[in-house]
């Protein structure tokens, strides 16, 4: 048997209470509908199913007859043939009686040799070979066929202009390279840029060691020991470059040449560099000092070639130049055979090791002193 609770009666309960309507929200509406909506009118056709609801109908006095439908060709006409045929050019009137023709006059023109047909002639051949190959005489070189021209024998003019314009762009180019050696000639440095390149090498120092100083003390992944020793490798190289300025050699100058080394210059030692084998059979000796090296090559194989002899080998002092020694040994190559000179060359590349900083200011001192 099913009970009823109802609530504990108060005094509450007969205050009238408003009712609350929850207010409905705004509807959904997406903003893609219009389009859809559009998209989907263009499909429909009106009456596409059954057709109009209302359609005239023909009248029965207008029934479809027989070749009503076939293409009808226009009707011929009377003045048709009239027009085609009428004659709008005039022709010559006809000679009057009066008019007599000329008679009585010859010709030394004989017309029977000239309806005469004339017999080919076959063209000259020549027989090559055993088996019965010609060929026409006159494109075998066996006849004289160049010689009588008249200008049989002289430079072409093309090839004098060309020539000529190479000579000229040689001459400009050589007066660029003196520019060049000119300019790039020993300076004196002044004290003001050496001491401004010292406190600009000096703060850069500075920051490096408080970025070392910001480092942890314990190195236990890669990332951390990698920083460090790159660190420790750009203040070392910092160290090197002031303490050569603080010298007394380098800072005074400033070298931007190509300058020659020989075998007797100071420090010289077979230790000091290492031989890569790549060439073995082209060129004999050219000496590049690190640091100095001309930005295009071509123009540092023609200076070789101008300032050398004819054994040359190429003798690159430089890091990680094994690319620029290739293009240099190639444009050397290419200038050896097209100049007159006899080049035994045979190529070594030759990397040279660090220097400490005693041997780097003997070196210094004895080919860069002005």
């Amino acid at each position: 048997m099913s009970k009823v609770v109802y609530p504990p009666e108060s005094v509450y309960n007969l205050i009238p209470k408003e009712e609350v309507h929850t207010k409905k929200t705004q509807r959904y509406m997406s903003k893609y509908r219009p389009a859809v909506v559009l998209e989907k009118k263009l499909t429909k056709d009106a009456m596409r199913t059954m057709g109009p609801a209302k359609v005239e109908v023909p009248s029965p006095e207008q029934y479809l007859k027989k070749h009503s439908k076939e293409p009808k060709f226009p009707e011929k006409t009377q003045c048709s043939n009239e027009d085609r045929n009428k004659c709008t050019v005039k022709k010559p009137p006809v000679p009057a009686r009066t008019d007599n023709p000329p008679m009585g006059i010859h010709t030394k023109r004989d017309f029977i040799k000239t309806a005469a047909a004339v017999p080919m002639k076959p063209q000259p051949t020549w027989v090559d070979t055993s088996k019965g190959h010609k060929q026409l005489l006159e494109n075998s070189g066996l006849v004289p066929k160049y010689i009588k021209k008249k200008h049989y024998g002289e430079v072409p003019v093309y090839l004098q202009q060309r020539n000529e314009e190479e000579q000229r762009t040689q001459e400009e180019y050589n007066n660029y390279v003196k520019e060049q050696r000119e300019q790039g000639a020993m300076n004196h440095l002044s004290d003001e840029d050496r001491q401004a390149v010292l406190e600009g090498l000096k703060k850069n120092w500075d920051e490096l060691h408080h970025e070392y100083q910001g480092l942890s003390l314990v190195t236990d992944n890669l990332s951390k020991k990698s920083q460090k020793q790159r660190l420790e490798v750009a203040m070392k190289q910092l160290e090197n470059d002031i303490d050569l300025f603080e010298s007394s050699v380098l800072p005074h100058l400033t070298v931007s040449g190509l300058s020659q080394i020989k075998d007797d210059w100071p420090g010289y030692s077979l230790d000091l560099f290492t031989y890569p084998e790549h060439y073995h059979d082209d060129i004999e000796s050219v000496y590049i000092p690190h640091g100095v090296i001309m930005n295009r090559v071509e123009r540092l194989a023609r200076y070789v070639m101008d300032d050398f002899e004819d054994n040359i080998m190429v003798l690159c002092v430089l890091k990680g130049g094994y690319k620029f020694c290739a293009d240099l040994v190639e444009f050397l190559k290419v200038l050896g055979r097209n100049s007159n000179k006899y080049l035994e060359t045979r190529v070594e590349f030759i990397r040279l090791k660090s220097y400490q900083v005693g041997e780097l200011h003997s070196i210094i001192k004895h080919y860069y002193t002005p």
